[in-house]
């Protein structure tokens, strides 16, 4: 239901509320428990609670951060780059 109603299908949301309720009725002779009924109350009031929370964004690439001097050696590779074109080869 939750999932529903935060994609924008709050009929649908209401309607599985409906289709829980007689599954319930009709296979255990109960009715929904309360958090079932509280949450299609904060369905048909349109509880902002019930907005969905952004999800954080994952850094791209799997490679982490670079923590050492053995990740982004940009100076030692010119210096060495800089010694071989010295030798001649």
């Amino acid at each position: 239901m939750l999932a529903l109603y935060r994609s924008g299908r709050q009929a649908e949301a209401l309607e599985t509320f409906g289709q829980a309720r007689r599954v319930l009725a009709e296979q255990l002779g109960v009715e929904p428990g309360p958090g079932l009924q509280r949450l299609q109350a904060a369905i048909l009031a349109h509880d902002p609670a019930l907005a969905s929370v952004p999800a954080a964004v994952a850094p791209r690439g799997r490679l982490p951060a670079p923590v050492t001097s053995l990740v982004g050696r940009q100076q030692a590779l010119a210096e060495a780059a800089e010694l071989v074109g010295g030798t001649g080869w």
